[in-house]
């Protein structure tokens, strides 16, 4: 049973701290890392005490049982609060023996792995649901620096991943906010997760974004002037979008007011697309890889 009372935290305004790296290992050895005994004490070389399964236990003992006091080892009591294979496991963690007066008290960690390429995993470490006063802020204080410790020593015994510029989003200059942006939630009816007077940015489902940004203040950021088309001409760019069906697509886009390009037909690289342009002439093109259905 999973001790709900030692938490001190609740809502959605949590005191938290983050920490991330990729490792040259694949999903299932790094979770295998965080979620066994052994694979705790091969990365970390501590002893360990890992059951998982909901409630079981999560307990790293960084001191000596024959020189330290029980209970004074290191995360005793400390539970895995949930899982999912190769993805993610969540515990309940506590402050180290020195913080006594919140030590009883628990916050909970969650680390997340995800795919960053063949044969590497991003790692992200959450640690939230601190307390208020000067002994949680000192137990604040004390993981922002031991996680880092933490994942450097997993860095060692995978290899750490250089970052590398990944795509956040796609900014196109437009000379008509407000017309761009009725087009483009008209044509997908993506969400907007930025809105400002100057710009609003579109989420994609795989987490980038499409953002439409009035041109003299796209201007004002690169210090030039961008030429958009002319009205019968296209952009030297394009958005290459992959549909689940491209027949109701082709229905959204051309209702929207999508200007024709080119009709749908298979392609040499083994897609079906049709090719649409936006009001300011950027290239949209709406594609299907499985040739064989509409």
């Amino acid at each position: 049973m999973i001790k709900t009372q030692q938490f001190v935290a609740s809502g959605s305004e949590l005191r938290t701290l983050e920490k991330r790296t990729t490792i040259a290992a694949p999903r299932e050895e790094v979770f295998a890392a965080w979620t066994t005994s052994q694979g705790v004490t091969d990365f970390l070389g501590v002893e360990a005490n890992i059951e998982l399964r909901v409630g079981g236990p999560f307990e790293l003992y960084f001191m000596d049982a024959d020189s330290t006091l029980p209970g004074q080892r290191g995360s005793e009591g400390c539970q895995i609060l949930s899982y999912i294979p190769n993805q993610l496991v969540s515990f309940s963690w506590n402050a180290p023996p020195h913080l006594g007066e919140v030590r009883e008290k628990r916050t909970w960690v969650v680390v997340r792995m995800r795919d960053a390429g063949p044969n590497q995993t991003k790692v992200s470490l959450i640690h939230t649901g601190f307390g208020d006063g000067a002994s949680w802020d000192e137990v604040y204080a004390y993981f922002e620096r031991a996680w880092s410790g933490v994942l450097r020593a997993l860095e060692e015994a995978f290899g750490r991943v250089e970052p590398t510029p990944s795509l956040e989003t796609v900014i196109l200059a437009v000379s008509d906010l407000s017309r761009s942006i009725a087009f483009y939630e008209k044509a997908f009816g993506w969400p907007r997760r930025i809105d400002v007077p100057v710009l609003v940015e579109f989420a994609l489902p795989n987490g980038s974004g499409v953002a439409v940004y009035q041109k003299e203040n796209f201007a004002k950021n690169v210090q030039q002037e961008p030429v958009l088309p002319s009205a019968e001409a296209i952009g030297g760019a394009e958005l290459y979008l992959q549909c689940n069906n491209l027949d109701e697509s082709i229905a959204r886009i051309q209702e929207a007011g999508g200007k024709l390009l080119s009709e749908r037909a298979p392609r040499d690289w083994g897609d079906t697309v049709a090719y649409y342009a936006d009001p300011d002439g950027n290239v949209i093109a709406l594609a299907q890889r499985d040739t064989g259905k509409s």
